[in-house]
């Protein structure tokens, strides 16, 4: 399947998108490191 073709705005949103996404997950992983969330409540959350 080939990517499709994006605009230049398009692909600005994506990278902020994949750029905020990658925050919130470096976040999550030093709450679990800091023992502040445990694993097991981030598998059960509905996030």
């Amino acid at each position: 399947m080939a990517l499709p073709q994006l605009t230049d705005e398009q692909r600005k949103q994506a990278l902020e998108k994949a750029a905020a996404a990658r925050h919130a997950r470096a976040e999550l992983r030093e709450q679990i490191k800091k023992g502040e969330k445990s694993l097991e409540s981030v598998l059960n959350s509905d996030d």
